[in-house]
């Protein structure tokens, strides 16, 4: 599941893109850390079952931000994969 939140990400990006798609997959580490490091010292719990659920949500929601966005060509659309990568990592 996190190669194929981390395709519909990078999906967008084309290959003289590739410093873009460098910072999606490292922000998508810093995030997935970040959120590792809370649930082992204890500080953030979420249920298993809540975060199953939502894993397969963040790839249909950036899967259908892709597609909504699709002929634009703006740089916005494709920082908000940036975003997105940090905060569902």
């Amino acid at each position: 599941d996190h190669i194929l939140f981390l395709v519909a990400l990078c999906v967008v990006f084309i290959v003289k893109e590739w410093k873009r798609v460098l910072w999606l997959v490292t922000l998508f580490t810093v995030g997935h850390s970040i959120t590792l490091a809370l649930s082992a010292y204890k500080i953030l719990n979420i249920d298993v079952a809540l975060i199953e659920f939502l894993i397969p949500v963040t790839i249909f929601i950036t899967g259908v931000f892709n597609i909504i966005h699709l002929k634009r060509e703006e740089a916005n659309a494709n920082n908000i994969n940036l975003i997105f990568a940090l905060i569902f990592g």
